[in-house]
C-alpha cells in the first residue's frame, strides 16, 4: 500500500519510517519493497535491555547507508524506559519510538518495561534535550484508551518532548476521526 501511495504523491511530501530486527541489508530490502531511493527514518525494532549493547553495535552497519543517502536518520523502538534513557545518550541514535500514553500501557497485557510512564517521559525529555526526535507509539494504549480517543491523543500531543505520533488505526473511519481530533487539539492549543 505504501509503495503504491508513493507513486501518487511527491516523495519529499512524506516521511517514511520503517523498522527491523535485523540491521544487515535492511535498508536495501525496504527501499526495494517501497520503490523509493531513501528512507527518512530507519529503526531497530523492539530493543530490550538484554540486547541494547548488541543493538548499538548494529548501528555501525547502517552508517554506510547514511553516507550513501539511503537513510536520513537512525533510531530505535523500545518498550523499556531504561533502554530509551540509554539510547537518548547514544550519538548514533537520532529518533526514539517509545510508548507514551496516559496509563503507560505498552502491549495489551503489559505496561512499560523498566519503569512506568513517568520514567519513559523522563527518557523522552532527555532525548529532546539531546536534540533527538521522539515518536509516541501506543497512544491509544493498545486500545485500552479507545473509549476517549480525544483525551488519549491530547495527552501525547501536548507533551513538548513528543514530535510525532504513531496511532494504530483499523479503518478509514478511525483515520478520519483521529485526524479530526488532532486538528481539534492543535486549534485548542493555538486558541487565544
Amino acid at each position: 500500500h505504501v509503495a503504491r501511495a508513493l507513486r501518487q504523491v511527491p516523495r519529499d511530501q512524506v516521511v517514511i519510517s520503517s523498522k527491523t530486527h535485523k540491521p544487515a541489508g535492511a535498508a536495501e530490502r525496504i527501499l526495494g519493497e517501497l520503490g523509493t531511493d531513501y528512507l527518512d527514518i530507519l529503526l531497530l525494532h523492539d530493543v530490550g535491555l538484554d540486547w541494547a549493547d548488541a543493538a548499538r553495535k548494529g548501528f555501525r552497519l547502517w552508517q554506510q547507508d547514511k553516507v550513501q543517502g539511503k537513510v536520513r536518520a537512525l533510531g530505535l523502538s523500545t518498550h523499556s524506559a531504561r533502554v530509551a534513557w540509554l539510547a537518548a545518550g547514544w550519538p548514533e541514535v537520532e529518533v526514539l519510538l517509545v510508548p507514551i500514553n496516559a496509563t503507560g500501557v505498552c502491549t495489551p497485557d503489559s505496561r512499560i518495561e523498566d519503569g512506568g510512564i513517568e520514567e519513559m517521559l523522563k527518557a523522552a525529555q532527555r532525548a529532546c534535550e539531546m536534540a533527538k526526535g521522539v515518536v509516541a507509539m501506543k497512544v491509544m494504549g493498545c486500545g485500552t484508551l479507545a473509549d476517549d480517543p480525544e483525551a488519549a491523543i491530547s495527552f501525547a500531543v501536548r507533551l513538548s518532548c513528543v514530535h510525532s505520533l504513531c496511532i494504530g488505526m483499523r479503518n478509514l473511519k478511525e483515520v478520519q476521526e483521529n485526524l479530526r481530533l488532532l486538528n481539534l487539539v492543535e486549534r485548542s492549543e493555538n486558541a487565544p
